[in-house]
């Protein structure tokens, strides 16, 4: 890290070999590693907000080189294409400051344009030019079932068992697919604002730059229209049925997960604003990715705090 803030000259090649170790961590820690891939842009954002733009544009090209030449060479062209599409949500987040272009807003252009890019791939490379999308998700999941089920066969479980474990897999595969936009809008949405609350957070721990440029998350809300949206996205997931149905459910989701971050936010200024301790926080968002009721329980807060303001400042007397 020091490195990266001290040496100017070197501080690009050092970020866009960082960037691809991280996204590299999957292949080599098989359950934490996708944890730390998710963190890869956090490098380039660091390079842009502490050695400028031009530094960071310099990062970006020397990181897409060096997936060109070590992943479509060495491993897979499909790697490096997933690659860059994390870069890119990565230049976004580090060229807006630049362009004056507000933190939220930033989040949600890097976040279409990231969708857009996985959409394009998909189309591009699924059979009959995108035509075939179900039955290539079927087909790979048809794998994972067959891998699983060769695991269970080894532990001596009966037919019956199979049978049963191999409909399940099946229901559970229909139920993914149907539910694949919000997957992938959500797991994009996650991953920018990951990447951008773990920079600024080492940013204000390096103090390289003026504590003043980097606005805190904690005070952010979600436009107070989209409420609405959210209501009637419930709603009509009730009355509808059939392809309407998944849709309403998939926008239902991804209104979900903004409330949630939203609710991250007044959970983050609670415990600045009693001083709470870096572990106790360390704890709370540990668990928030361990148990998805205390996650409900944080969504539920960022909506009502639509109407009850738990951030309102309390009135002198």
């Amino acid at each position: 890290m020091s490195r990266l803030t001290k040496s100017p000259g070197t501080a690009p090649a050092l970020a866009a070999s960082a960037s691809l170790a991280l996204f590299l961590a999957s292949w080599f820690l098989p359950v934490m590693g996708l944890m730390v891939t998710m963190f890869s842009q956090v490098p380039i954002i660091l390079i842009y907000r502490i050695h400028g733009p031009g530094a960071g544009r310099t990062t970006a090209l020397m990181a897409i080189a060096g997936a060109v030449l070590v992943l479509s060479m060495l491993v897979s062209p499909m790697l490096a294409i997933s690659f860059a599409i994390h870069l890119l949500l990565g230049v976004i987040l580090g060229e807006a400051p630049y362009w004056r272009i507000p933190e939220d807003k930033a989040i949600g252009l890097a976040t279409l344009l990231s969708v857009l890019a996985v959409i394009v791939v998909i189309v591009i490379t699924a059979p009959n030019g995108g035509s075939g999308l179900e039955e290539a998700w079927s087909e790979y999941w048809d794998g994972i079932t067959k891998t699983f089920l060769e695991v269970v066969s080894a532990s001596g479980e009966d037919a019956a068992t199979r049978a049963k474990i191999t409909e399940g897999f099946r229901q559970i595969g229909r139920l993914f697919f149907r539910l694949s936009p919000c997957v992938v809008i959500g797991s994009m949405l996650f991953m920018v604002w990951g990447n951008l609350v773990l920079a600024k957070a080492l940013l204000r721990r390096t103090q390289k730059v003026p504590l003043e440029e980097i606005p805190r998350l904690n005070t952010w809300k979600a436009p107070e229209s989209l409420v609405w949206v959210l209501i009637a996205s419930a709603i009509l997931v009730l009355i509808s049925d059939g392809f309407w149905y998944w849709a309403w459910l998939n926008l239902l989701v991804i209104l979900g997960l903004i409330y949630f971050f939203q609710g991250v936010a007044v959970a983050a200024y609670w415990l600045q604003k009693i001083n709470a301790p870096h572990f106790l926080g360390i704890v709370f968002f540990s668990l928030l990715v361990l148990e998805y009721r205390l996650g409900l329980l944080v969504a539920a807060a960022g909506l009502f705090d639509m109407w009850l303001d738990f951030r309102r400042p309390k009135k002198s007397t």
